[in-house]
């Protein structure tokens, strides 16, 4: 009877610390924005340093927070030489995908890179 109890206290302490949520560094860990993002998995905070990054990203439908270490005037995404929307959200994200105190910057309006048919935003396509 004590190896009964003892499996299931092990299995409701399992269960109960859950799987905890990685914090990925960018430029630190990561080379990218992008690079981050793909690695992230559900819950998962993708931590960007003070710079600017000339990139365009896509959520890719997960639920994660991308978010600056010191604020949007400290991290921009600027989108110099790039002809798309700079944030793409358009895999079905939900309340748990949160973008927070980053600047874009530079984005390009215009048709969108899978159906030209759709004006896409310049900072965001949503």
């Amino acid at each position: 009877m004590h190896h009964a109890t003892t499996l299931a206290s092990s299995l409701a302490l399992t269960i109960a610390c859950g799987v905890a949520a990685d914090i990925l560094a960018v430029p630190s860990d990561y080379a990218t924005i992008q690079a981050a993002i793909d690695a992230a998995t559900t819950g998962d905070t993708v931590l960007v340093d003070d710079g600017t990054y000339n990139e365009a990203i896509d959520l890719s439908g997960k639920a994660i927070t991308l978010e600056s270490v010191n604020g949007p005037e400290a991290t921009i995404i600027e989108g110099t030489g790039i002809t798309t929307s700079l944030v793409r959200c358009v895999s079905n994200e939900g309340p748990d995908t949160i973008i927070r105190n980053i600047k874009l910057y530079r984005g390009f309006a215009g048709s969108d890179d899978f159906d030209p048919a759709i004006i896409a935003g310049g900072g965001m396509f949503v």
